[in-house]
C-alpha cells in the first residue's frame, strides 16, 4: 500500500503544476499591460502638463497685456505726477478707480494696477483686486521691489517698446505671480508709470491640477477600456493557443511511445498555428528518428557483438607461446598484441617446424580494424603453411612464395611487413628476412640491447617477382632477440613526441636480464608511462625471445659445475 502511494503522488501534481504555469502566463500579461498602461498614462498627463502650461501661460499673458494696454490709454500720463507727488484724490482719480475694478471684474486676473517705479522701490497710484483677503493698497502706498524685480528692470521696461514684447515679473514674495506690464505716456511722450496686471501663481496652479485630474480620469477610462479589448485579443490568440500548445507537448513523448498522433488543432492565422504545424512535423520527425535510432542501436549492438567475437578469434589465433613451449629447455619465448581498435592488423607466431628448428614471425598489415584483420588472417596462414612445407626452408624463398600469394586478387591493394626468423636450436644458428618491417634488437649475454640494422627488402603484396634478402645470426646461450612493430616506436605522448627506437632500447636495458615474460610486460609498462593520457593510434606488437642453448650442451653444463 505505502509503494502505491508514492507511485501515485508525482501524477497528483502534475495537474497542479500545469494550472500554476497558466496562471503565471496569465498573471503576468495583465502586469505588463498594467504597467505599459500605467506608463502610457503618466506619458500622457505629462505631455498634457506641458502643453497646458505653455497654452495657459500664452493666454494669461496675452489677456494681461490686452487689459494693461486698455488701462494705459484710459489713464492721464499728465495726472500722475502730481498724485505721486501730493498723495491727493479727485474726481478724475476715483472714476479711474471704477474703471480698473470693472475691468478686472470682467476678466480671470487677480490684481490690476498702476503704479510708479523709484530707485527704491514702486509707489501705487491705483490698486484694484480680485482676491477677497487681499485689500487694495492706497494712492501713495510704497513698498520695495519683491525678489526678481528692481529698478534696473523697470527702466529696462521704459526703454523698450512694448508693442514688440510683453513684460514678465515674477513676485515671489508673498506668493509667486505672474505680472504683465505695459507703460503710460504723458503728452510730452514720456513714460511716467507703468499699467500691470497679474495673476497669482497658486490660483493658476488650481486651474492646471483640475486640468490634470480630468485628463487622468479621461486617459484611465480609455486605457482601462483597452487593455481589457487588449486582454481579451491577447488570451484568444495567443495565451489559449500557447496553453493548448504546451498541453500537446506535454503528451508529447507518450504520444510517440503509444504510436498516437499529435492531435490539436489550432488555427490562429498567424505564427502561432506555424508554430503549431512545426511542433507536429518535430513530431514526426522525432518519431522517425526514434525508430531509425532503435535500428541504428540494434545494428550496433550487433556489430559490436560481431567485433567482439572477431577480437575473441583474432586473440585465439596468437599463439600462446608460454604454455606451448613449456617443455621446452633450449629456449623461452613470450609475445603480445594490443589492437589500436577492437580487432587489428598487427600478428606475431612461433612454432616448431621439427624438433630443432623453431620459426619466429611478427607482422604488421597496411591498415587498420576488421579489413585489416581479415588480411592479417590470410598471410598469418600463408607464411605458416608455407614454411612447414619443407625440412629446411629458407625465410627468403617463405617470404617470395607469399608474396606472390597476396598479389592474388589483391584488389584493395593492402600489403603486410614482416620479418621471419628461422632457429637451429642445436647450435644457436639462425636465418631471418625482413620484408620492410622494424630493425631487430639483439642482446649478447651480458651485453646490452642494440640495433641490428640490415638491408630490408620491400613489405608483402607490393610488387610481383621480388627476391628477398637474408641475414644470419649467431645466438649463444643467453642472448635474447627483441622484435616489435611500428606501433611501439610511433607511439607519442601527450606533447606529440613519438617513443622512438631509443625508448625500446632504453627500456630494454633498463630491465637487462629479465626473463621474456617478464621483459615484454616491462617495456610495456614503459611505454604506457610514457604516451600517458594519449591516444593510441596504431596496434602495438612485441614479441621476445631467449636462447637458452641445447639440451645436451646444458647438461654437460650442469654436470660439469
Amino acid at each position: 500500500m505505502q509503494e502505491n502511494s508514492q507511485t501515485a503522488a508525482p501524477t497528483s501534481k502534475t495537474p497542479v503544476l500545469r494550472r500554476r504555469r497558466r496562471s503565471t502566463m496569465t498573471r503576468r500579461t495583465i502586469l505588463v499591460m498594467s504597467a505599459f498602461a500605467l506608463i502610457l498614462m503618466l506619458g500622457i498627463c505629462l505631455v498634457a502638463d506641458l502643453l497646458y502650461l505653455k497654452v495657459k501661460l500664452e493666454d494669461t499673458t496675452a489677456l494681461g497685456y490686452s487689459y494693461a494696454k486698455s488701462a494705459s490709454r484710459y489713464v492721464d500720463g499728465d495726472r500722475i505726477a502730481a498724485y505721486v507727488a501730493t498723495g491727493q484724490t479727485d474726481e478724475y482719480y476715483e472714476l479711474v478707480q471704477q474703471y480698473l475694478n470693472a475691468l478686472l471684474k470682467t476678466s480671470s486676473l487677480d490684481y490690476f494696477y498702476i503704479m510708479h517705479p523709484t530707485t527704491d522701490g514702486i509707489v501705487y497710484i491705483w490698486d484694484s483686486s480680485n482676491v477677497p483677503e487681499v485689500k487694495p493698497n492706497p494712492l501713495g502706498t510704497k513698498y520695495p521691489y519683491p525678489k526678481g524685480c528692481s529698478y534696473e528692470i523697470m527702466q529696462e521696461m521704459f526703454t523698450l517698446n512694448p508693442e514688440e514684447k510683453p513684460f514678465f515679473i515674477k513676485d515671489e514674495t508673498g506668493g509667486a505671480e505672474i505680472s504683465t506690464v505695459y507703460p503710460i505716456y504723458d503728452s510730452k511722450g514720456a513714460m511716467v508709470a507703468l499699467s500691470m496686471a497679474d495673476v497669482r501663481v497658486d490660483s493658476f496652479n488650481k486651474d492646471l491640477v483640475k486640468f490634470v485630474l480630468s485628463i487622468i480620469l479621461s486617459i484611465a477610462i480609455l486605457v482601462t477600456l483597452l487593455t481589457i479589448i487588449l486582454y481579451i485579443y491577447i488570451k484568444k490568440h495567443i495565451i489559449s493557443p500557447i496553453k493548448q500548445l504546451n498541453r500537446g507537448t506535454e503528451d508529447l513523448v507518450s504520444s510517440i511511445d503509444q504510436g498516437t498522433g499529435f492531435n490539436f488543432a489550432i488555427k490562429t492565422g498567424d505564427e502561432i498555428e506555424d508554430l503549431a504545424q512545426s511542433f507536429k512535423n518535430m513530431h514526426q520527425e522525432l518519431k522517425d528518428y526514434l525508430q531509425a535510432l532503435s535500428k541504428a542501436t540494434a545494428e550496433k549492438e550487433r556489430i559490436d557483438t560481431e567485433l567482439h567475437l572477431a577480437t575473441n578469434i583474432q586473440t585465439s589465433m596468437l599463439p600462446k607461446l608460454t604454455p606451448n613451449f613449456a617443455s621446452r629447455s633450449e629456449f623461452k619465448i613470450y609475445g603480445t598484441m594490443t589492437p589500436a581498435k577492437k580487432v587489428g592488423g598487427d600478428f606475431y607466431d612461433a612454432f616448431l617446424i621439427d624438433q630443432d628448428h623453431l620459426a619466429m614471425v611478427i607482422a604488421d598489415v597496411s591498415d587498420k580494424g576488421v579489413p585489416a584483420a581479415l588480411f592479417m588472417v590470410i598471410s598469418k596462414t600463408l607464411i605458416k603453411l608455407r614454411t612447414e612445407l619443407s625440412d629446411y626452408p629458407s625465410p627468403a624463398q617463405v617470404f617470395k612464395t607469399v608474396n606472390q600469394q597476396l598479389l592474388e586478387n589483391n584488389d584493395a591493394g593492402m600489403f603486410v611487413t614482416a620479418w621471419l626468423i628461422i632457429v637451429d636450436l642445436k647450435n644457436g644458428q639462425g636465418h631471418a628476412s625482413n620484408a620492410g618491417h622494424e630493425h631487430p634488437v639483439l642482446c649478447h649475454r651480458d651485453g646490452r640491447f642494440e640495433l641490428v640494422e640490415y638491408q630490408h627488402s620491400p613489405p608483402l603484396g607490393c610488387l610481383e617477382d621480388l627476391e628477398f634478402e637474408e641475414h644470419d645470426f649467431k645466438l649463444s646461450a643467453g642472448d635474447t632477440i627483441f622484435v616489435y612493430t611500428d606501433g611501439v616506436a610511433e607511439a607519442v605522448n601527450t606533447q606529440g613526441e613519438q617513443f622512438g627506437t631509443d625508448g625500446i632500447l632504453k627500456a630494454l636495458n633498463k630491465n637487462l636480464g629479465l626473463a621474456p615474460e617478464e621483459l615484454v610486460p616491462a617495456v610495456c609498462a614503459e611505454l604506457d608511462h610514457y604516451v600517458g593520457e594519449a591516444e593510441q593510434f596504431d596496434d602495438i606488437t612485441m614479441l621476445a625471445f631467449t636462447y637458452l642453448g641445447a639440451h645436451d650442451a646444458q647438461h654437460e653444463a650442469g654436470a660439469q659445475a
